[in-house]
């Protein structure tokens, strides 16, 4: 059995804001993401909208009969990500919702030098579909529900994110993850989170959780049961590097 088939439990969703790599190159943004403020979501989004757009130019025909020339690619648009958050503090003692409302608003507010945006990423768990580095073009709340001392107690949001853009981290399995040199530093354990899904979002391959493991004998270990804001520091997984263990 696997390590991912034993942690079955609730993964809960968090956006990561942090400022962008000092060289402004988004391969580097998970190492960025890992030192980043991390924004546990209360409940995990029930929808997600993913958009992507692409230019196409039509040459001009050569006249005559030639009919309407094919349409040839120009660029690519930016991936573009929304989706509603709740936040309920009925049910949760000492919740406040508007400190959960003003940090999502703040998400908006620039980075180190006053002029350059934040970076954002949605994580939740293994899946790559979020895992992109974006700024946040709009953050809304509307309050639902108040206090009969007008505290607020129920909210939605809805955030909108767009794509950095350039050279992303390979997250992928088929991207060639498994040769990364390093580039990812350390990751904060946050509940939620398994070795072998770290494993898959770093060097894009769940077998690399042993690899993790052994970096880490202090911290890991037991790896079904790590504590949150344990420091893990992710190894170096050379070319070399056998094919995936086999850990059933």
């Amino acid at each position: 059995m696997s390590l991912m088939s034993l942690a079955t439990g609730l993964v809960h969703a968090s956006l990561v804001l942090f400022d962008p790599p000092a060289d402004g190159r988004s391969a580097d943004a998970a190492t960025a993401a890992a030192r980043g403020q991390r924004i546990m979501l209360q409940f995990n989004p029930e929808q997600l909208a993913v958009r992507r757009s692409a230019t196409w130019t039509r040459p001009a025909g050569s006249g005559g009969n030639a009919g309407v020339p094919q349409p040839e690619f120009a660029q690519a648009g930016a991936t573009s990500l929304s989706l509603q958050l709740f936040f309920d503090a009925t049910t949760a003692l000492g919740r406040r919702v508007e400190h959960d409302a003003a940090a999502l608003l703040d998400c908006c507010r620039p980075a180190r030098d006053k002029t350059v945006p934040r970076w954002a990423m949605l994580e939740w768990g293994t899946s790559t579909l979020t895992r992109f580095p974006a700024v946040i073009t709009t953050a809304g709340v509307t309050y639902t529900l108040f206090a009969p001392d007008g505290t607020p107690l129920r909210a939605e949001a809805t955030v909108e994110l767009e794509e950095v853009g350039g050279s992303l981290p390979l997250t992928n399995p088929t991207s060639g993850g498994t040769d990364l040199v390093g580039a990812h530093g350390v990751h904060h354990f946050t509940q939620g989170d398994t070795l072998a899904g770290l494993a898959y979002h770093y060097y894009g391959d769940p077998a690399a959780w042993r690899e993790i493991a052994t970096a880490n004998p202090s911290a890991v270990t037991d790896p079904l049961n790590i504590k949150p804001g344990t420091v893990l520091v992710l190894p170096r997984l050379g070319a070399s590097r056998p094919g995936p263990v086999n850990h059933g």
